[in-house]
């Protein structure tokens, strides 16, 4: 869960544990208003990414594919002024599950 101007941010996820089953969802909760909200889909479903905010906008790099069986290497921003996702440049090591922070203006990757 990511934080931009008093709204928690959490992007995709893992619909069933068992089957894998990621979903591309973008879940707002907004502090103020104690209460939560869809925005725009992330471009494509997955788990286990990477995330992180720099200069207002969430960054999500990496992770599962959609059957939860492949890592991935794409990496895309949530503009939430706009509510759209563009693509970045892919990540050079795909990864799935770890830790993830921004120090400087960089998204830092840790982990499988």
């Amino acid at each position: 869960m990511l934080s931009i101007n008093g709204h928690f941010y959490v992007a995709g996820g893992q619909a069933d544990q068992t089957h894998g089953n990621n979903v591309a969802t973008l879940q707002v909760y907004d502090s103020a208003a104690d209460n939560w909200t869809t925005a725009a889909p992330l471009p494509a479903a997955g788990g286990a990414a990477f995330g992180g905010v720099i200069n207002g906008k969430l960054y999500v790099a990496s992770g599962q594919d959609p059957s939860n069986t492949v890592q991935v290497s794409t990496v895309v921003v949530y503009d939430p002024a706009a509510n759209t996702w563009s693509n970045l440049a892919p990540i050079p090591t795909p990864r799935g599950g770890g830790g993830s922070g921004v120090l400087n203006g960089i998204l830092y990757t840790i982990g499988a």
